[in-house]
């Protein structure tokens, strides 16, 4: 209800009656369109809210009229009467015809406001043209709209709302309420719950005319959002163009009923026009945007293909990014080796600085932007930082409203992010994410161009310097110049800040030292000690792992050497198996080294741990070389005399070169006692000479060195044993003393003894040359002590053999008188046998032929023996006569001489020859001897019925004849000794088979005379085999 005109009537009544005027009697007649008559408003029941009002305002009665104008109803009139009126028929005719007058005025009245309004809205529109013509900005077209709003409709309320789709939010830039401007607020619009009547009107594209939302709450599709006091009358247009809702338009009263028909024709067509130029200034930013973008994304396209080197790639694309698209903040992000983080690479501003100075990373999949967009490889945005669940809230970046973050992908491979940060919410359309994405794929080609540009000259110059290495090792055997050589290399071709080998402190076990050639270190070296327990170097040296720490600010056991270290890389230095040493490179930059600096910086410490052992081993060598000269020279002086009193002499005199000693004795074990044979630097030496020292004993240490075998150092010989602190070591004040064994052949013969006034003089080096003096010494030693004792065993030996050689004399003449005195009472019974067996002296009974039979072959087989002993003294090889024989001949002669033998024995004598038995290199004389040895010894040893074979054959060097039998056979353990002179199996004088023991000996002798092989194979009680073999002829 609004009061047009009143008179005699109070502004509290009317105010009061506009509040309660829908229940109010009278108020029907807008929809009855009949006049209603009110005769006591002070008592009329149906008047009952007003009867105070009425008593207070003095009126009793009214009448109510309809304003009628063509069927229209415009409004009412009410006549009030201060007494009791009773309905009057003429009264209320004529009071009909001043309402149908005054109808007639209200119409008129309100098309002349209409035609009013007409003209101010057109001129608003055509205002709104002009602004729009004229390439006002946004915030200059709403600030136009708002001031039409107000100045047309007279609005104490309104907002003009700006609809985001991809944050599905509405901004405000426009909000009045009740006449005061308030700050731009923002609405989420996901559901009606959060949106209200805004989300629904933007969601449908309708528009909403609410005359009262108290009457009309039930019936509304979605509920208003209280602001303040509810609003009453509301307006909601949707900004729309091409059914595309680009905001929202809202008129707001927080009175009912407070627009009418014009206003709502008025706010639509201000709706409409606002409309367009929201699309127009949206074209026309989208316009300059995307040129500005695309010049922007070719200029950094340009810039990416020019610049090869990563982080001035980096450093420049970001500080053109935010230039060019007037960002709060730029940064890009890098992936490292392993995949797990995202490094901070470039960012613009202090903040980036302090970033990168600080290192910053963010994990891969963590609750970031840049996190979630690495690991899903898509672009996030988020227009309000406020409300984004993974976003990670940057403390140096305090202004930061919106954020979008953009992978960076070279060959559908993630290799970093781009993160575009602005001081204004909803920053970001999804236009923006095309430009800026675009940016992204030439940033990431050109960073991955860039990379393998500086991995290529990056492996160029780690070859370059792994040659130089390798050329500086094999140069020199100077480690110290190898390191420096590297050092410098690595600096030149690597720019490497800093730089340094640690080694254990020889000193201090606790500790490490570093190496004097070094890089980048300002502080003394010589005074630095790092301790192995609580620094990367001792767990390095420890573990034999190399280590890479990416911040040295996060390892817990990091060693504070230098404050501007922020990333440190250390490797073992190997020699064989062993530790010696680490390479320590450190940055001031965190996240310095990869995984391909490890792989290259453990190739350095190969090629330096080669350096090293071989600087060691050509020390080694050198100090070798001199201890072995020192040895050499010690030994020949020790070996020029085999006299034991000058070998010993020469022992003192080379051990002082070797070793340095004040005093020193050489003992002897003797009986279980150690004997003092020679001894120098004590005040009476030849008192000392040959005194006895119990090894057992515990007043010294020379039971532990026999025991050990092993060199004993006392640093304070006194402190430790009584025997020091007497006489005569007490006379020349000895501290240090070292023991040392005296070993031959595996076995203690004695020790040497060394001692020094200087306590603790000697070390394990000095006890190592003096054990390998000692070595040489007990050979001379021993050398000496064989030489007295061969010199006696050679006079013994001297007076055996000239006894011996005067009984060889003796032999050989005995032999050759026997032989000589049986040959000729031999010959002459042997003959006058003969005569007897061919009857020649007449006939003979059987039993005498018998006997004289037996009588003869022992004739012949004492004349055998004879002649073998003579054999014997006549047998040499330049007496053989060699030539080419038929050994078929000689078998054949053999067995032709003792066929009658073995037949008078039942032996069945068998040759076995081949027709093409080539012949051999022998004497024929004496090859026939030793054959018929060897058949008669078969003959001899056989069984009665046994059998004897001789056989041949031959190879390609070698002729072969075997006699083998079946006789007794010999014994194993007898067959090595068958072949020596008189040696028999069987040597008692109870023995079955008669004989000197020289037929195989014979054999055997003239065998050898002919370069040939004898060779035997027998088994007991079943025959033996003797097999000959001489050297094919031609």
């Amino acid at each position: 209800l609004s009061v047009g005109y009143a008179l005699g009537l109070s502004e509290e009544y009317l105010s009061f009656l506009t509040s309660v005027f829908r229940n109010v009697p009278g108020r029907e007649v807008l929809a009855t369109r009949a006049p209603i008559w009110i005769r006591d408003a002070w008592n009329d029941p149906e008047a009952q809210v007003l009867w105070e009002a009425a008593r207070r305002e003095g009126f009793r009665s009214y009448i109510v009229f309809p304003l009628v104008y063509h069927g229209q109803v415009l409004g009412a009139i009410v006549f009030y009467y201060n007494g009791l009126r009773e309905p009057d028929p003429d009264l209320q005719r004529r009071c009909q015809a001043l309402a149908d007058q005054a109808a007639i005025a209200v119409a008129n009245s309100l098309l002349l406001r209409s035609a009013r309004r007409r003209a101010e809205a057109l001129a608003v529109l055509r205002e709104i043209d002009t602004r729009i013509a004229a390439g006002a900005d946004l915030e200059a077209i709403l600030e136009t709209v708002a001031s039409v709003i107000e100045k047309t409709l007279g609005a104490p309320t309104y907002y003009i709302g700006l609809y985001d789709p991809l944050q599905e939010e509405v901004y405000f830039p426009v909000f009045v309420d009740e006449g005061h401007r308030q700050p731009p607020v923002r609405l989420r619009i996901q559901s009606a719950e959060t949106g209200g009547l805004t989300a629904w009107v933007i969601r449908t594209g309708e528009p909403l005319w609410i005359r009262d939302v108290q009457e009309e709450r039930a019936t509304l599709l979605a509920q208003p959002i209280q602001i303040g006091t509810l609003a009453r009358s509301v307006a909601l247009f949707p900004l729309k163009v091409q059914n595309r809702v680009l905001g929202v338009l809202s008129v707001q009263s927080y009175e009912p009923y407070a627009f009418v028909e014009d206003d709502r024709q008025l706010l639509e067509e201000i709706a409409i026009q606002t409309a367009i130029a929201l699309e127009n200034v949206r074209l026309l930013r989208e316009s300059q945007t995307r040129a500005a973008q695309l010049m922007t994304a070719a200029r950094v396209a340009r810039a990416a293909a020019s610049i090869l080197d990563v982080d001035r790639l980096l450093s420049e694309s970001v500080e053109l990014i935010q230039e060019q698209f007037g960002f709060y903040y730029v940064g890009i992000f890098l992936l490292d080796q392993t995949g797990k983080w995202a490094v901070l690479r470039a960012g613009t501003g202090e903040a980036g600085r302090r970033m990168l100075e600080a290192g910053h990373r963010l994990e891969v999949g963590g609750r970031s932007m840049i996190g979630w967009c690495t690991a899903h490889g898509k672009a996030r945005i988020a227009l309000d930082v406020g409300r984004e669940a993974v976003r990670f809230d940057n403390p140096l970046l305090p202004l930061t409203r919106s954020e979008m973050a953009l992978p960076l992908k070279s060959r559908e491979r993630v290799i970093g992010a781009m993160t575009v940060q602005s001081d204004r919410p909803a920053a970001f359309t999804s236009e923006d994410i095309l430009v800026l994405q675009t940016v992204a794929d030439h940033l990431a080609t050109a960073i991955e161009n860039a990379q393998l540009y500086q991995e290529v000259h990056h492996r160029q110059a780690q070859s370059w310097v792994l040659r130089e290495m390798m050329l500086a090792a094999a140069s020199t055997l100077d480690f110290d110049q190898v390191l420096q050589r590297a050092i410098q290399t690595l600096q030149k071709a690597l720019n490497v800040e800093f730089i340094a080998v640690i080694l254990p402190d020889a000193k201090d076990p606790q500790s490490l030292r570093v190496h004097p050639s070094q890089l980048g270190y300002e502080i003394s070296i010589a005074e630095v000690r790092i301790p192995s327990d609580r620094s990367v170097a001792g767990w390095v040296l420890k573990t034999g792992e190399p280590m890479l720490i990416g911040d040295v600010r996060e390892a817990p056991f990091y060693y504070p050497g230098y404050p501007d270290v922020r990333s440190e890389l250390c490797v073992p230095i190997r020699i064989g198996g062993e530790i010696v040493g680490a390479l320590n490179v450190e940055s001031r930059h965190p996240n310095a080294f990869n995984e391909d600096d490890l792989a290259f910086y453990t190739a350095i410490a190969s090629q330096l741990g080669v350096a090293l052992e071989n600087a060691r081993l050509y020390q080694q060598e050198q100090r070798r070389r001199e201890e072995a000269e020192s040895l050499y020279r010690a030994a020949q002086a020790m070996t020029t005399s085999l006299e034991l009193r000058e070998v010993l002499e020469h022992i003192l005199n080379e051990l002082e070169r070797v070793v340095p000693y004040d005093s020193a004795s050489v003992q002897l074990l003797e009986e279980g006692a150690l004997k003092i044979i020679a001894g120098r630097g004590f005040p009476n030496p030849h008192e000392m000479i040959g005194a006895r020292i119990d090894p057992e004993s515990s007043d010294n240490p020379n039971g532990r060195v026999l025991s050990l075998r092993i060199p004993v150092i006392l640093e304070d010989a006194p402190a430790l044993y009584e025997e020091f602190r007497r006489s005569p070591h007490a006379a020349i004040g000895v501290r240090a003393w070292m023991g040392i064994p005296l070993l031959y052949s595996g076995r203690v013969i004695g020790m040497l003894t060394l001692d020094k006034r200087q306590p603790g003089f000697y070390n394990p080096e000095h006890a190592r040359i003096a054990m390998a003096f000692a070595g040489q010494a007990a050979i001379a030693i021993e050398n000496a002590r064989m030489y007295q004792q061969l010199e006696e065993r050679s006079a013994e030996l001297v007076k055996a053999f000239r006894k011996l050689q005067d009984l060889d004399r003796l032999r050989e003449q005995v032999i050759q008188n026997v032989s000589h005195e049986l040959r000729t009472p031999l010959t002459l019974i042997q003959g006058y046998a003969e005569l007897l067996l061919k009857r020649d002296l007449g006939p003979l009974q059987p039993a005498q032929r018998a006997a004289l039979e037996v009588i003869f072959e022992r004739i012949q087989a004492l004349g055998r023996m004879i002649s073998n002993l003579t054999t014997f003294r006549s047998l040499q090889a330049e007496a053989l006569v060699i030539a080419p024989v038929s050994l078929s001949e000689i078998v054949e002669w053999v067995r032709s001489h003792y066929h009658y033998q073995a037949s008078r024995s039942g032996i069945e004598l068998i040759v076995d020859l081949p027709s093409d038995l080539p012949k051999a290199l022998a004497d024929r004389e004496h090859l026939a001897l030793a054959l018929s040895q060897l058949v008669e010894n078969a003959i001899k040893f056989s069984p009665e019925g046994g059998r004897v074979w001789i056989r041949g054959w031959s190879d390609q060097e070698w002729v072969h004849l075997a006699v083998e039998d079946e006789g007794i056979g010999i014994p194993a353990e007898h067959l090595d000794r068958i072949f020596e002179r008189f040696y028999q199996v069987d040597g008692s004088t109870t023995r079955r088979f008669g004989g000197l023991g020289i037929g195989l000996a014979l054999v055997w002798e003239i065998v050898e005379a002919h370069r040939g092989r004898v060779s035997v194979e027998s088994q007991v009680g079943k025959g033996s085999k003797f097999v000959l073999s001489l050297r094919r002829a031609g």
